[in-house]
């Protein structure tokens, strides 16, 4: 799509960032949240006038990428309104119309554009493509009559989406959010050595030390050779943890 797009202060209308003649696509997360919302809903050569909230504007934002964009610091805190126009745009499938094989391209690319988000540090908008990607993944019953090969890389993509998602959420310490994502994880492939190794992690946060130990300890077991997952906890071998799980001692093979 193709849009124009002036966004306010809407305390000061201080001009905050200006476009013109933007093309885009949209739900890549690089957009305002606001302006990605509001122009599911617009017409060609329509222009509006949006109001929002800072978290549906640049507070959705990492400073990483407030910095890449030169933005004022500030702009985070500010609540917005933005005059956007659409001046065009190719309407993509709805989800509901893609083939087996669109969805599995539109999952990939989505992966693709959170791994380059992770990568600059925008650990929000990369979380954001990782669950767009999962979205895009074929049910089970899309999958059930196609190739091996296609069945084993929705899955390997949805994994990857999952213990991904886990990781940023570890760096913000959303550790229920870390369990949440890893179980989903496991609910795919029992003996994803790093979604037991990140639930273990995100276990152990938050003091449940038993359920930490067995993520742990199956993390190691799954993969002896992982250097990782077994010398992640050394740290803690003189703490509570120790003396209460016995997390360290060797474990029977």
């Amino acid at each position: 799509m193709t849009i124009s797009y002036t966004a306010r202060d809407a305390a000061t209308q201080q001009v905050i960032k200006e476009e013109r003649e933007l093309t885009t696509t949209q739900g890549e997360g690089r957009l305002l949240r606001c302006v990605d919302a509001a122009v599911r809903e617009m017409k060609k050569s329509e222009v509006s006038l949006i109001r929002a909230p800072a978290a549906w504007a640049y507070g959705a934002y990492e400073a990483s990428l407030i910095d890449e964009m030169k933005i004022p610091a500030k702009a985070a805190l500010a609540n917005v309104e933005v005059t956007l126009e659409l001046h065009g745009f190719v309407r993509l499938k709805e989800m509901y119309d893609m083939s087996v094989e669109e969805k599995l391209t539109a999952q990939a690319k989505a992966k693709e554009r959170a791994n380059a988000h992770f990568k600059r540090d925008e650990l929000r908008l990369a979380v954001r493509q990782w669950e767009r990607s999962n979205s895009y993944a074929p049910s089970n019953a899309e999958l059930a009559p196609q190739p091996e090969e296609d069945r084993a890389r929705a899955k390997k993509t949805k994994v990857a989406c999952f213990v991904n998602i886990a990781a940023c959420k570890m760096r913000m310490g959303e550790y229920e959010e870390v369990i949440d994502e890893c179980t989903a994880a496991l609910e795919i492939e029992p003996e994803s050595v790093k979604a037991l190794f990140r639930r273990g992690q995100a276990q152990l946060a938050i003091g449940e030390l038993r359920l930490a130990r067995s993520d742990l300890v199956a993390a190691a077991k799954a993969e002896p050779k992982n250097k990782g997952a077994n010398d992640a906890p050394r740290p803690f071998r003189t703490c509570h943890f120790f003396r209460t799980c016995h997390f360290f001692q060797a474990e029977p093979k």
